[in-house]
């Protein structure tokens, strides 16, 4: 059973996440209003052409690629709960800059900002949710996680709809300084820092007190113990560059030197870990749905002029809702069987919304945008941020989650940024490009990704991979 406790941690934490999808979307309703485009044309509009649009809409991959390279060693430097409530700042300073902006260059370094919050904030909300999580559960809360960035998406373009307005625009923005303040409010009044964390700085008194206050009666001095254990083994499977190797007597400090961006891609020891955590990482952006998340009000103006907004907002609170719904699964079924199942499901629905748009059928249209968007969330949308510490030995376990985020952000940037000038060239044939890069993600992730369903440790998801 899940303590209270630990649902109000788990959801203070994951108001990280939540801003990540908030920043994705908040563009999307307003675009017409707040680029001059619209019949009722604003005051305080700022006037762009689609390569500027899509310069600022990209802006927030380009300031979370720069935070997600340093954040998973900040986070192992000074531990997860610190980081994160630092970088409340980011989200807060970047929603304020966006909310006064007066020309497209203030706009873009607003988005900066909130998309470095973003970065961080999806680099280390799930590090430290898996850490802070019963074994048995582990999968289920970590499904969270994009549950919260759905539920951040769902909400910009709710308020969107409301506020999409010549005179209430802007105040799309100010709800995102809102809310990265209580972020910043509610993560030392619920949250205790990462008792996995902790035991790896040698802290053991203070990483059982973390682990009791979180998980309450539901935890034993065994669960302890037995965890405890457990990343004894897996840093001594790790060829001694491990942590937590032998005895930890308290206050000593067994901290090894941080794994450097160059030793785990080159390094043949994680190599493999390296090349399934960055193509997964990458290819959930490729797969197309940011094309939905960014632009889809446009996409689906042609097809359905007057309800588009609202169809996307549909589109979004479905999504959420399958995103919750599965979370359960991800412990039950296996990370990599929902993968490929979502992969399969954005693969069809990319070539029938291509098909749809191209014969104007506002039915086959909205159909296939809505089953692309569920397939997401049926796998593609929470596994690939769960599963990174589960490919990658401890000692690597912060630049792991840093190089697949940068991995992430960078396809997320070639994604808004070259979404409207493909639209504009191949018109509904640009989602037969996400066709093809659906049907290259089935063979790499049937490749090169272990199951990591019920494996104890590191080693054997590899262990158990390398005997199929």
């Amino acid at each position: 059973m899940i303590s209270p406790r630990l649902v109000s941690i788990v959801a203070a934490a994951t108001l990280g996440p939540l801003l990540f999808g908030y920043h994705m979307a908040e563009l999307n309703a307003p675009q017409e209003i707040m680029t001059c485009q619209s019949e009722q044309v604003a005051q305080d509009c700022i006037a762009m052409d689609p390569k500027q649009l899509g310069l600022v809409v990209a802006m927030n991959a380009v300031g979370g690629c720069i935070a997600s390279v340093g954040a998973g060693p900040l986070a192992d430097r000074i531990g997860r709960r610190r980081t994160l409530f630092y970088n409340c700042v980011l989200f807060i300073v970047g929603s304020m800059v966006m909310a006064y902006a007066k020309s497209v260059t203030m706009m873009g370094i607003g988005r900066l900002l909130a998309g470095m919050g973003s970065g961080a904030a999806i680099v280390v909300g799930p590090i430290y949710v898996n850490e802070l999580s019963p074994p048995k559960i582990r999968g289920t809360l970590g499904a969270l996680v994009q549950l919260a960035v759905t539920i951040g998406i769902v909400l910009s373009q709710f308020l969107g709809i409301l506020w999409s307005t010549p005179s209430q625009w802007r105040l799309i923005f100010h709800t995102g300084w809102f809310i990265g303040g209580l972020h910043a409010i509610l993560l030392p009044v619920l949250c205790v820092e990462s008792p996995k964390w902790l035991a790896l700085k040698g802290m053991l008194p203070e990483a059982r007190a973390a682990m009791t206050y979180a998980r309450g009666k539901a935890m034993s001095e065994q669960d302890f113990e037995d965890e405890l254990a457990q990343w004894r083994e897996a840093s001594s499977q790790d060829e001694g560059r491990g942590l937590l190797s032998g005895d930890l007597p308290t206050g000593v400090s067994t901290t090894p030197e941080n794994v450097s961006f160059a030793n785990y891609v080159t390094d043949p020891y994680y190599r493999k870990s390296a090349i399934a955590v960055i193509g997964v990482m990458s290819l959930q952006q490729f797969s197309g749905i940011n094309s939905i998340v960014f632009y889809g009000v446009s996409i689906l103006k042609s097809s359905l002029p007057s309800l588009s907004g609202v169809m996307n907002v549909l589109i979004s609170f479905i999504n959420c809702i399958v995103t919750a719904s599965i979370a359960p699964l991800v412990d039950k079924k296996g990370r990599k069987a929902l993968l490929l199942t979502s992969m399969a499901g954005m693969t069809a629905f990319s070539f029938t919304l291509s098909v749809g748009l191209y014969i104007q059928s506002a039915f086959i249209s909205s159909v296939s945008a809505l089953l692309f968007v569920i397939s997401f969330g049926t796998g593609l949308g929470a596994v690939p941020f769960l599963i990174i510490s589960e490919l990658t030995p401890s000692p690597a376990a912060g630049i792991a989650q840093s190089v697949g985020t940068t991995a992430n952000w960078v396809a997320n940037f070639l994604v808004g940024f070259l979404f409207p000038i493909l639209s504009s060239t191949l018109g509904s044939g640009v989602f037969l490009i996400f066709t093809a890069t659906g049907l290259f993600s089935l063979f790499f992730t049937t490749r090169f990704v272990p199951e990591t369903k019920g494996k104890a440790t590191v080693t054997q998801v590899w262990t158990d991979f390398a005997r199929k």
